[in-house]
């Protein structure tokens, strides 16, 4: 059965998954962000009128009733997301405390056969 993905929709099936006590998996995250205007050196973007680049000489003098419309051209950062690895850690299982909280595992990932044999330690 597929079902559309909503906020209602998941905190069923997690609700479901936590009466089952189903174990979830745990995903390593490697990427890359940066900024695109990180090579642009000037306040205001290219697209600017030059009246309002003109603002740019004193920066510090906001007097001018042109910054209101200015603020639109400033030149703000834009930051780029690239995931460049996703791997399943096997083995990573989350550990209950006495009052059935959840808390951290503190070994290092470990296959799944060393897991077992961990767990009977």
């Amino acid at each position: 059965m597929i079902r559309a993905v909503t906020w209602e929709t998941a905190h069923k099936d997690i609700e479901q998954q936590k009466s089952k006590k189903v174990v979830a998996l745990k995903f390593k995250i490697a990427g890359v962000s940066y900024d695109k205007n990180r090579d642009n050196r000037g306040y205001f973007r290219d697209d600017a009128p030059p009246e309002i680049k003109a603002l740019a000489k004193n920066l510090y003098d906001r007097t001018n009733p042109l910054w209101d419309k200015a603020m639109q051209y400033v030149n703000e950062p834009e930051f780029v997301y690239k995931i460049k690895q996703v791997s399943v850690q096997h083995g990573v299982q989350p550990r209950r405390a006495a009052d059935g909280r959840e808390r951290p595992r503190l070994t290092p990932n470990v296959s799944p056969r060393e897991a077992r044999t961990l767990g009977r330690e």
